[in-house]
């Protein structure tokens, strides 16, 4: 797969437009619960998959010059 960069990317939260702010991802994970379902009459484990949860860390910055602070309360959520 070939590489690329991220520049010209935007980020929304909750409709507003964060991504001038936004200096780096730092990690971006995901997972899912695994649910067992094994019956008495299996001779072997059976599972479905679960609850999914993920989460994305940056690093921002907030300059107050160019941000309400409306836009704060939506990135706290």
């Amino acid at each position: 797969m070939a590489k690329t960069s991220g520049l010209g990317d935007a980020c929304y939260v909750g409709g507003s437009d964060l991504s001038g702010d936004i200096n780096s991802l730092t990690q971006i994970s995901g997972s899912q619960s695994v649910l067992n379902v094994t019956d008495i009459t299996q001779s072997a484990n059976s599972r479905l998959g679960g609850q999914r949860d993920g989460s994305i860390d940056f690093v921002s910055y907030f300059d107050p010059a160019t941000r309400s602070p409306g836009a704060l309360r939506i990135a706290d959520r």
